[in-house]
């Protein structure tokens, strides 16, 4: 006997190079899911005076797997003079300082682990079934 043959091969070669396109995009799609959930928790912390704060909120990404959530655009110092404390006079009661900082801090037991098991189960070939861009977060499901 000369040779030896390898079972599976080709389909071991075809689902590794599903993985390779496959996990990324995994791993944006939960990135999303979670910078989406932060920014509606911040949406119902962030004081409202006039509404342009609140109003200033962005989720942009995600790019290089990161995205950027934040407040303020071209009033951004107001929007960290708010952030820190510097004003509460705001007409909604249960809006706070720390409007995006508290969601972060919220969202980080877990986050880890969230991403991981987005990644597996894409990597396992066990993940839900696309429907959009980024499925659920588009639609502000949490």
């Amino acid at each position: 006997m000369t040779g030896m043959a390898v079972n599976g091969f080709t389909q071991m070669m075809a689902s590794l190079e599903n993985m390779k396109n496959d996990v990324p995009k995994a791993l944006d799609r939960q990135i999303f899911k979670e910078a989406h959930a932060i920014f509606r928790k911040s949406q119902r912390l962030v004081p409202v005076k006039n509404g342009y704060l609140k109003g200033s909120g962005v989720v942009e990404g995600p790019v290089n797997h990161e995205m950027l959530i934040g407040y303020g655009g071209p009033a951004a110092s107001y929007a960290l003079f708010v952030h820190e404390g510097g004003e509460k006079n705001w007409s909604e009661p249960g809006k706070t300082a720390k409007f995006l900082e508290t969601p972060v801090m919220e969202s980080i037991p877990g986050f880890e682990q969230r991403i991981a098991e987005a990644c597996e189960q894409q990597a396992s070939g066990n993940a839900p079934k696309a429907t959009g861009k980024f499925d659920d977060a588009q639609r502000g499901v949490e």
